[in-house]
């Protein structure tokens, strides 16, 4: 970019800023006097402790001075009386010398006259396109002054400590006027410190507060009480016994050993309790209901207070340039104290604020990585719409316009394995702009016996809890925490119970966990305890399910970058179907590594064999049988009306239909045609091959599977069935153990499946047709799915 050869050192100018406001407003600048904080109070009482240390330090410098002068005419008389004594000596007598007259002071060269007025910025008189130009040179010209000639300076003195500890601690007092509730006889102020080694720092910020309040005269106690319109008494209490609250026992933060609080609140002096967070207080304080005061987390408004004190010689900032330099208002709270002062060591405040952006990107790729937000995974609208939304109110609730009882707290996430559950946290987190915090049943089990797991799982709570400005707390494989419901031997349900219990006395909403979002995922949600998934708890289930083409070719995009930007990707997606989200990853890993063999760049060749890699190797027969066993499956369910049919492919690993429920099976009818659905692709082989394969078959989401777990259902947990109004726990055992109950689920299946057979042979034609359409187009959906069928079958209960 070319640049205009505009000169950044500040151009000769009045010693006194007489630019109109308006210049300044207009350029979004904001006043030095803090107008536009949502704390003016506490910054106002921030200065007015600084102006009382910068007096006391001028008294006591004021005071050596006039010490070292005494000592010095001290030593002077001292030392001319030795004199004298020695020249008497070597005289024999008192010398009288002739007096010299004083010349008075030395000649002073004669000093231009300096005006007496606050300091103008280096911007005013600029034009727009040089204060931008200087911006992006790290140069803030509201920052700067237009000379350098002795001026008023635009705030006290500020230490760097007493920007970063006493000036939150101000901003939270100034609030709601606990500055005077602090210093009230009977009062007891309970402060929230939300950083345990912060706690330290907020004592010495406290006392040093106290301090320079009481020992100021009363006629700036009256000023001050005005400004913060607060009624401060004349003569300003001492504290009493600061006391630290761990949450299980008070403890004086001078012995550190416990205490009860009640013979401190019998003493008529004010009080003052440490907390790390309102949830951790003790049963005696909880039980007083008293008021709260918090620090506040650093946010924009709060830090450009401290870049006027520290790094601005004018007091007035470019306020628009900076808060774009500033990272997101979640990352920017949970900047750690080292890392603000490292950023307020910098040199401009523009270098501030690329320093905190910097450190914020770290932390992201730390905490939850660098990858996709929501809307760049390409997920179904079921699973994409709540969890935005949920991003949309955790940002409402920081900022105070959303109460926490009204966010859904708890969620599980469920579907096959490599759907991305776990990548999916990830991207809710980087697009609600909190951190991740991710655990496992398997990392707290690995700590040790049933109690270290425990202490390991309530430690995983904590830290999300001590994140400053909420987190999304990932729990995989929540299923392996364990189901009540499922019976088992005495030793394992006992230690089950105690693992469960943990979890809902963690997981629960009363336990204090307010900015935390609970996220569990699982592939079989039925094997998680029922009153995890209560309402409160992980309520909210949603489903993800294998990604259709549409996403697919999404996800190929996202993980091609910038590589083969012309080319389309529909066609290499639809033959990818049935693939999870891992294996487009791995897919596309492979895709260039075949580019980096050939010292090439990928091409769409690379994909397309990367993907026939992943094929079967099968005949056409095997492929017509997948057909005619998908088409069975379409067919039924279109047919008997409880579901209906979306989508039809044929997939790298076989196949698979996309359907709709229409009705929740709560009759025996309904359950049995949910089995005829389950086992019409067995019955669609039957019919026109003359046998059935293992396709049916499988891992616990196989067609069999959950056909064998509804019919045990029936007869063990619903009393439907054979055994009447019984609920057996943990039937799953008891197949291979009962065999009347076997013989029963089996006799079931089996009048299920030649139930769908008879129904198919009915339709026969139409069954051919939709073998044939598929295995030729390997994908059908939508209106040429529907074009293809007949008409339903009413279902009768």
């Amino acid at each position: 970019m070319t640049r205009s050869s505009m000169s950044l050192m500040p151009c000769p100018a009045s010693n006194v800023c007489t630019a109109p406001m308006t210049l300044l407003i207009s350029a979004d600048v904001a006043s030095h006097l803090d107008s536009h904080c949502h704390a003016t109070g506490g910054v106002l009482l921030f200065d007015w402790l600084m102006a009382r240390k910068a007096a006391e330090a001028h008294a006591a410098a004021l005071e050596d001075w006039h010490r070292a002068d005494n000592a010095a005419h001290r030593q002077y008389r001292k030392t001319m009386g030795a004199y004298d004594e020695a020249v008497e000596a070597i005289f024999g007598g008192p010398v009288n010398l002739p007096e010299i007259e004083d010349p008075g002071p030395a000649p002073v060269a004669p000093q231009e006259e300096v005006p007496f007025g606050p300091p103008c910025p280096a911007a005013i008189g600029r034009s727009p396109t040089e204060v931008a130009e200087a911006a992006a040179c790290g140069i803030d010209l509201y920052a700067v002054m237009q000379t350098h000639r002795t001026q008023v300076p635009p705030y006290p003195p500020a230490a760097l400590e007493d920007l970063i500890d006493l000036l939150p601690l101000c901003v939270a007092l100034a609030r709601e006027n606990h500055i005077a509730q602090l210093f009230a006889p009977s009062a007891v102020t309970i402060i929230e410190t939300d950083h345990g080694p912060a706690s330290v720092k907020t004592e010495t910020a406290l006392k040093e507060l106290v301090r320079l309040i009481r020992t100021a005269p009363e006629e700036q106690i009256a000023l001050l009480g005005a400004v913060m319109h607060a009624n401060l008494p004349t003569a300003i209490p001492s504290l009493g016994s600061l006391i630290y609250d761990s949450g299980e026992v008070l403890r004086h933060r001078r012995t550190n050993r416990p205490q009860d609080a009640l013979p401190e609140l019998r003493r008529q002096e004010p009080l003052v309790v440490l907390v790390e967070s309102r949830n951790q207080l003790s049963p005696q304080l909880q039980a007083l209901g008293l008021p709260i005061v918090a620090l506040p987390p650093l946010d924009a408004d709060l830090l450009l207070a401290m870049l006027r004190r520290w790094c601005s010689a004018t007091g007035y900032l470019h306020e628009a340039e900076i808060r774009r330099r500033l990272p997101t208002p979640a990352a920017l709270a949970a900047t750690s104290p080292d890392g603000l002062v490292y950023a307020l060591r910098q040199s401009t405040t523009l270098a501030v604020a690329e320093t905190l952006g910097r450190q914020a990107e770290r932390m992201q790729r730390d905490q939850g990585g660098t990858g996709p937000c929501l809307g760049e995974l390409h997920l179904p609208q079921a699973v994409h719409d709540p969890l935005a939304q949920l991003a949309v109110d955790l940002e409402a609730w920081r900022i105070g316009d959303l109460p926490w009882t009204d966010i859904e707290t708890g969620w599980l996430i469920w579907g096959p394995p490599g759907t991305g559950k776990t990548m999916l946290a990830a991207a809710l987190a980087r697009t609600a702009g909190v951190p991740l915090v991710a655990a496992s049943y398997a990392q707290w089990q690995a700590a040790g016996h049933l109690g270290e797991m425990q202490r390991a799982a309530r430690e995983t709570f904590e830290e999300a809890r001590r994140m400053p400005n909420g987190c999304i707390l990932f729990i995989d494989e929540v299923d392996a925490i364990g189901n009540r419901s499922a019976g088992g031997s005495d030793r394992g349900a006992a230690y089950e119970n105690k693992v469960v219990a943990t979890m809902l006395e963690l997981i629960d909403g009363t336990s204090g966990r307010e900015g935390v979002i609970v996220l569990g995922a699982t592939n079989l949600p039925e094997l998680v305890d029922p009153a995890l998934r209560r309402p409160g708890r992980l309520g909210r289930i949603l489903e993800l399910p294998l990604p259709r083409p549409v996403q697919i070719a999404g996800m190929l995009r996202h993980h091609l970058g910038r590589d083969l930007s012309g080319l389309d990707l529909m066609p290499l997606a639809r033959q990818a179907a049935g693939l999870s989200a891992a294996d487009i990853a791995a897919l596309i890993r492979q895709a260039r590594a075949t580019a980096r063999a050939a010292r090439r760049a990928i091409d769409g060749m690379d994909l397309q064999r990367a993907l026939d890699g992943l094929r079967p190797r099968g005949c056409a027969a095997h492929r017509e049988r997948i057909a005619i066993h998908e088409a069975g499956h379409a067919l039924a369910h279109h047919l008997l009306g409880i579901t209906r049919p979306m989508a039809m492919r044929l997939t790298l690993t076989g196949g698979m239909v996309e359907v709709e429920t229409l009705v929740e099976p709560q009759t025996l009818a309904q359950f049995e045609v949910r089995l005829q659905t389950l086992l019409a692709g067995r019955a669609a082989e039957r019919l026109l091959l003359g046998n059935v394969s293992a396709g049916a078959g499988g891992g616990e989401g196989s067609d069999l599977a959950m056909a064998t777990e509804t019919a045990l259902r029936i007869e063990t947990v619903f009393g439907l069935g054979g055994q009447g109004p019984l609920w057996i726990p943990g039937s799953a055992q008891h197949l291979t153990l009962d065999r009347a109950l076997a013989a029963q689920v089996r006799e079931r299946l089996e009048a299920a499946e030649t139930a769908a057979g008879h129904l198919l042979k009915l339709h026969l034609e139409t069954l051919q047709r939709l073998a044939h359409r598929l295995l030729v187009e390997e994908e059908i959906e939508g209106e040429a799915l529907l074009a293809l069928l007949g008409e339903p079958v009413e279902l009768r209960p």
